[in-house]
């Protein structure tokens, strides 16, 4: 707790606006990816479930 109250900023005014724009530019991008890494396997887990069914039905 002491090192968090005697942090003290490197960058200040236009510079670290810049950067916490970057970085939250850059973590929205990461987030963005994520859902559709999920959207992607939850499509894959349902074409597969079709798959089995109609695999299952030929059998």
């Amino acid at each position: 707790m002491q090192k968090i109250a005697d942090h003290q900023d490197v960058l200040s005014g236009n510079d670290a606006a810049v950067f916490r724009h970057d970085m939250g530019a850059a973590f929205t991008l990461r987030l963005e990816r994520l859902r559709r890494s999920l959207d992607a396997f939850k499509d894959a887990g349902l074409a597969c479930e079709e798959m089995e069914r109609l695999i299952l039905k030929e059998l």
